[in-house]
Parts: structure tokens; sequence; C-alpha cells
């Protein structure tokens, strides 16, 4: 079978007319070189690779995997299968094992292939990011017409926090196929992340004029728009994407949060409950109940988040690798501690830690950074903070830095140092430029210092963007307080009541606007 595999090869190069200069370049193992000659393993193999891909059966997959590398232990694309297959099941042993003897017996592989697993070994094995940048950084050397390579590049880069070499990498790509439109979308959407919002703009226009009937072609405008602030525009393009759409889950949550950033809060919530009936997809059946979450705890509505939030986490253990369902919970534990539920978040964070082998016990820090962020605990987030750069050397997830700097920043705040404080938010918020919660921040840490023109506006930046935060709308009634302008706060307290109209008697901040309210002087 193999023998008539690499005939058909042949013959398929010749009947294309790739360039004779390229083939004598281009290695043409048999597949038994390349695969296994065993017919028992190669099947195995293949099965193992569907069933985890397509079926997304990881335990199904693991016993066809092991089946093939029983069958031949010198098979290392099984092992590479098994490698990843292992890391999302946190069968860590397993994984190091497996991506240790596909480096044995990198030989086998296509060149090319090689350079991939060493990156990859490099990376998640040694914990050497800087490694693993260098032999990406080879392949593409050696190959500099070779997607794969420039894309491996673009990966590691944004992972590593250096989105402009990314964006040079994807348009790299673009130039050696421009059909790959694709990566415009990437570009624009890393181009946004650094607040580039025209540039942004430039490509996802592009995208659109490719895909005029794609419903994903609006969504990103209309995303684009929203973090601009123009929440008409981004409410048409979402309504735009739904017309081409209607049943999409993911276009239905996205015209959900145009209806809440519009103040059409039942309306939002109608969309959620669509939403949720219209996913097919256990993706994105977490993604509805995650919303779910999200929209009740902005309301204060604690007990109904916390429901939403075990619906989601079961829905993900049901369907997702180990490895995914358990990491899912670490940004949810916020919830339980403004449910006053403070054990349960500890509980849970202790949970995580038990299924987590090294070294993916690395990111247990940002939950530990939920719950301290959530307590106002300057200790706990400082030790959060101290893990996060921990996870950011081991993991190479550079990307992180300002979650872990902005973390330091309110820590220096909740200890009275707003100075040394606004130092640390400003250098997050270049690093993470479209992050509300850091113009919140440094907005309540202009007002604690008396600078409250600078605070108005840093929290009129972030409810530009979300204009039905009511925290942002709290924060800003404390600083027209302190102005003497009582009308002004009286209409941002209001504001943030009406969202917070049902929330839990346990929800502190709706209790401390209702307390603020209360205490504004009469207004003519």
């Amino acid at each position: 079978m193999f023998v008539l595999v690499d005939r058909i090869s042949v013959a398929l190069r010749q009947d294309l007319e790739i360039p004779e200069a390229h083939l004598n370049e281009t290695p043409d193992l048999p597949l038994a070189e390349i695969h296994t000659a065993s017919l028992p393993a190669f099947r195995a193999a293949m099965a193992g690779r569907y069933t985890m891909i397509m079926k997304e059966d990881w335990e199904a997959s693991a016993e066809h995997l092991q089946r093939a590398v029983s069958e031949d232990s010198t098979y290392a694309f099984a092992h590479f299968y098994n490698y990843t297959n292992s890391l999302l099941r946190n069968d860590m042993g397993t994984a190091r094992e497996s991506i240790e003897t596909t480096i044995a017996h990198a030989y086998k592989l296509p060149e090319r292939v090689q350079f991939e697993v060493r990156s990859t070994y490099y990376r998640f094995v040694k914990q050497d990011i800087d490694r693993s940048i260098a032999v990406a950084e080879m392949y593409a050397e050696l190959y500099p017409d070779d997607l794969a390579a420039h894309q491996l590049m673009a990966a590691l880069y944004a992972d590593n926090g250096e989105r402009e070499k990314a964006i040079s990498e994807y348009k790299r790509t673009l130039e050696l196929d421009p059909s790959r439109y694709g990566a415009l979308r990437t570009i624009g959407i890393l181009y946004q992340a650094q607040g580039e919002f025209e540039q942004a703009r430039s490509y996802f226009e592009r995208y659109a004029e490719q895909f005029p009937n794609e419903a994903r072609s609006f969504t990103n405008l209309g995303t684009l728009s929203r973090l601009q602030g123009d929440h008409e525009a981004a409410y048409d393009y979402f309504q735009r994407a739904a017309l081409i759409d209607p049943n999409d889950s993911g276009v239905i949550l996205d015209h959900a949060w145009a209806e809440y950033n519009m103040g059409r809060l039942d309306a939002a919530l109608e969309h959620l409950e669509e939403a949720l009936e219209a996913a097919v997809t256990t993706q994105e059946r977490v993604a509805a109940l995650n919303a779910f979450r999200a929209y009740y705890h902005r309301r204060g509505q604690l007990r109904r988040a916390v429901e939403y939030m075990h619906r989601k986490w079961t829905e993900a253990e049901g369907s997702q690798p180990p490895l995914l369902a358990a990491q899912t919970k670490l940004f949810d534990l916020d919830v339980y501690v403004d449910a006053g539920m403070v054990q349960a978040a500890y509980d849970t964070l202790a949970a995580v830690e038990q299924r987590l082998e090294p070294p993916l016990d690395l990111v247990l820090p940002l939950g530990r950074m939920q719950i301290a962020q959530a307590l106002d605990d300057a200790d706990e987030i400082e030790g959060a903070s101290a893990g996060i750069e921990r996870l950011i050397a081991g993991l190479g997830i550079e990307a992180l830095r300002w979650m872990q700097i902005s973390g330091e920043g309110r820590a220096l705040a909740l200890r009275g140092n707003c100075e040394q404080a606004l130092i640390s938010y400003e250098r997050a918020l270049e690093l993470e430029p479209t992050s509300i919660g850091i113009h919140r921040r440094i907005g309540e840490c202009h007002r604690q210092i008396g600078d409250l023109a600078t605070a108005e506006a840093s929290l009129r930046r972030a409810l530009s963007v979300s204009p039905y935060d009511a925290r942002a709308h709290t924060e800003l009634a404390r600083v027209y307080a302190e102005m003497d302008e009582a009308a002004r706060a009286r209409r941002h307290l209001e504001t943030a009541l009406r969202i917070w109209a049902d929330a839990d008697p346990v929800y502190e901040p709706a209790a401390e606007a209702r307390e603020l309210l209360a205490s504004l002087p009469a207004t003519s």
C-alpha cells in the first residue's frame, strides 16, 4: 500500500509540473520512512489523530495512539500526536516521554516538521522561549518561502508579546500567498490589540471585501467600532452579521452585547437566551453560558452568575480536554468572592491545583489573582503577581506581562501609594491599550490623589467603550461628588443603580452606590 502511495505522489508532482529544481531541493522520502512500515501502527495513529481532532474524544484518541507506538516504537509522528493528546489530558509524564521520544526519532520526520517539533520541545519541555524562537527563526531562514515557518514564528512572537514582529510574519505569509485571506483578519486583530484602530480597520475592510457574505466580516468591524466608542456603528455591524447568519450562536452573542452597550439590558438578556438555544457545539454552549455569567455578574446578580458559571464548568468538563476544562475555572473565581463565597473560590483553586501537573501548574496564579483582586488584598495580589512573573518566564507567555504589572499597580494603590501605582498602570496600558479595567483603576488613583480632571477623563474613556459599566459610573460619581457637582454625580449613580436594580443584597458595590446617592445634597 505504501509503495502505491509513493508512486502516486511522484506522478502527481510530475503532472503538476513542479519545477525540477524544486523537486531536487525537496527530499521525497518514502511514506514508510516518514511514517512507519507497520500498517497497523499507521492505522492506529490516523485513528488517534482523527478521534482527537474531529471527535474531541481524548481518551479514545489516547488508546489509538498508544497502540500505534506499541506497534512501532520509532514512529515519530505517532509519538508527537501522543504528546499533544497527553498535554491536553494533563498527563505530563506521558507528554514529556512522548516529545522526548519524538526528538530521538526526529530523523524520520521531514526537515520542516523537525523544526516545529524542536521549537515545541524547547518551549514546553525546556521552558526556554528564546531557544524555541531561535529554532523557528532558523526554520524561516532556511525555508524563507515556507508558509508554515512564518506562521510558527508569528504565533511565537504573539505569545511573547511581540505583536509588531507577529504582524510582519503574517504580512510575509500574504506576500507568499495573497489568497490566504485569513491573515488579513489576524493582522487586523493584532493591530486592534495594540490600539492601532485605523490600521486594524483597513485590514478588516480588506477581509470584508473578499467575504462580503460572511458574518465574521461585520463582527470584526463591530468589535472595532465598540472599542472606538462608536456603539451605533457597532450595533449596525452586528445587525448586518445577524442578517447574514441569524442562527449563528456567536453572532447572536455579539448582538446581545451590542444591545447591552446601548442600554437595552432586557433585550440583551433575550438575545443571550437565543444564543444558548442556537448553540450547536460544545464551544458555542460554553461561550453562551459564559456570557450569561458575565451578564449577571455585571448586574450584581451573583446567585444567577454562580449558577451559570457552574453550568459552564459542567459543559466544559464533559467535552473539553481536562487541561482546558481546569483552566476555564481560573478566570471565574472572582464571581465566588463577589457572591460572598470566598472559601468556595479557594477550594476551587485548590482542586484545580490537584489536577495540574508541572509545568502547567504555573497557570495557577491567574486564578489566585482573580481572588486577590476581588478581595482587594494587597499581599495576595503581590504574591499572585510574582506567580504570573514565573508563568511568563516558564512558558514564554510575555503577552501576560500587562496583567502582572497591573497587579503590582493595584497592590501599590491599596497601600495608598497611588503615585507609584499610576506608573505601573500606565506601563500596563501601553502593553494592553484596550483594557477598560486599567482606565478605571487609573481614574480611581487620580481621584485619590486629588487630580479630579484627569480622573474624570480616564473614567469617561472607560465609559466610552463600556457605557453600562456600573462600577465606572459609581467611580465617576465619586469624582463629581468631590467636585461639588451633585447633579452630575446623581445621574451616574442612577445609571449604576438601574444596572444593579436586581443586585443581590450581598453585592457590596451596589450598596456603596446607594449610600453615596443618599449622601448627596439635594439638587434643584
